[in-house]
């Protein structure tokens, strides 16, 4: 018996095969822009390029034998030369001929089974790929910049190593001067190759690189002063400072200038140099004026120097001053020059026990005599020893380098009645028997 559906009976019938229907089709189907498609390593004189097919949807697969290309109306998989190769980084794709500016159109079909063809289709513009820049370099930087290796046709970008995220399209830029970075702040810098009407943009060269501190503008002591002769000028050297012989204008890590002019004046400075990780320079120290010697420097050696001597004999009463002269030699006459050296009278000591200690200081008096007095209080041998100061002209005065040089001399110590008694005896063994020979001559005689 045939049922015949007529009415609502009818309607309802329609709408339930139009959802099933729909409900099938809702479970197969997949928007086609979802699946992208680009080409890379392309070489238009090898005629191949690699056609890469993104967002494949789950389950599905494409095949060498699911990619149709066209170039207008013609279809180049018929080529006699071409080819598809399935790798791991996409479609490796042989034509017969290649060439900048050919438009093709790629269709691609992804198959699952018992499930809808899912195809996606693009047209791409042919052009050359070109790798990324070979070389990138940090040539300059400040603070608050990086200067980097100029490349013709080159972008550039510079983000923070520590938001660890690729550049965005705002970042690039096609100066090689990457300006208002963060101070003292690591970047990763990046340079690629621009897209031409013959290349697509290349990838990009990776490098890391940080920018200067700011300086503490600290400012340096003047220098000191240790060495000069007719051609040379030494000061005294400092870890991590650099030194300037013209006043501040160029400087050097040498604290030593060689083959200089006699007699010429020269402005020495320093300053604490600042390494590759700071912005500015240190503020230069103030100068010092020093001019080289015109002649040769007189060098006074210690053995110059002349022996000490005392007002006393070889014996002395305790209790009884004794002054001890001593001499210097130094340069009275002529014009000084730096590095003259002299050794002057400095302290009169006395040796106590094992050791010498300071009784007396030296004064000055004439012709380059220096004295000084010591007052013994015990018997035996009194031992003194003359300190001399080396100096050394610095162009203003006499500079003390040292006290390491010394003269001693010695004499013997008794109680007053001891000495009046020896000069007694003395003159009782000695004296007295040449007056009475005398006296017995003269009675001979008349």
């Amino acid at each position: 018996m045939k049922t015949v559906l007529t009415g609502s009976k009818r309607i309802l019938a329609v709408i339930m095969a139009m959802l099933i229907v729909g409900s099938a089709f809702a479970i197969t189907s997949f928007a086609a822009d979802d699946m992208k498609l680009s080409a890379k390593d392309v070489s238009t004189a090898n005629s191949v390029l690699i056609l890469v097919v993104e967002n494949i949807p789950d389950g599905y697969t494409v095949e060498s034998t699911g990619i149709a290309i066209k170039k207008g109306t013609d279809d180049l998989t018929k080529d006699t030369d071409f080819s598809v190769l399935k790798q791991s980084d996409g479609f490796k794709i042989t034509f017969s001929s290649l060439a900048v500016n050919d438009k093709l159109t790629f269709t691609v079909t992804a198959k699952k089974e018992s499930a809808t063809d899912v195809t996606a289709t693009e047209t791409i513009t042919i052009k050359n790929t070109k790798d990324a820049p070979k070389t990138l370099e940090v040539i300059e930087k400040t603070k608050d910049s990086l200067t980097l290796t100029k490349i013709e046709g080159a972008l550039y970008a510079a983000v923070k190593t520590d938001d660890a995220k690729e550049p965005a399209d705002s970042d690039w830029k096609t100066t090689n001067s990457l300006t208002g970075l963060t101070p003292g702040t690591f970047y990763d810098v990046y340079a690629k190759y621009a897209e031409t009407s013959t290349t697509y943009e290349s990838d990009a060269k990776k490098i890391q690189a940080k920018t200067l501190a700011a300086s503490e503008g600290k400012k340096a002591e003047k220098p000191v002063l240790e060495n000069v002769t007719t051609n040379t000028i030494k000061v005294a050297y400092h870890e991590g400072y650099e030194y300037s012989i013209d006043g501040g204008k160029t400087f050097d890590t040498a604290n030593e200038w060689k083959n200089l002019k006699a007699a010429t004046t020269y402005y020495i400075a320093q300053r604490i140099k600042v390494d590759e990780n700071i912005s500015e320079v240190n503020p230069s120290s103030d100068a010092i004026t020093v001019t080289t010697n015109s002649a040769t420097a007189n060098i006074t050696n210690f053995s110059q120097v002349k022996n000490p001597t005392t007002d006393a004999g070889s014996e002395v009463a305790t209790g009884t001053k004794v002054t001890v002269t001593a001499y210097a030699v130094k340069r009275t006459s002529g014009e000084k020059q730096w590095g003259d050296i002299q050794f002057v009278p400095k302290t009169l000591q006395v040796k106590d026990g094992d050791s010498y200690k300071d009784v007396a200081t030296f004064t000055e008096k004439t012709n380059g005599s220096y004295q000084a007095s010591y007052t013994p209080t015990g018997e035996g041998t009194c031992n003194l020893r003359v300190v001399y100061a080396k100096q050394r002209w610095n162009s203003t005065k006499f500079e003390e380098l040292d006290t390491d040089n010394h003269k001693d001399l010695s004499f013997k110590t008794k109680a007053q009645w001891q000495i009046y008694l020896n000069k007694f005896i003395a003159f009782l063994t000695t004296t007295l028997p040449q007056y009475i020979m005398k006296a017995i001559a003269y009675l001979r005689g008349n």
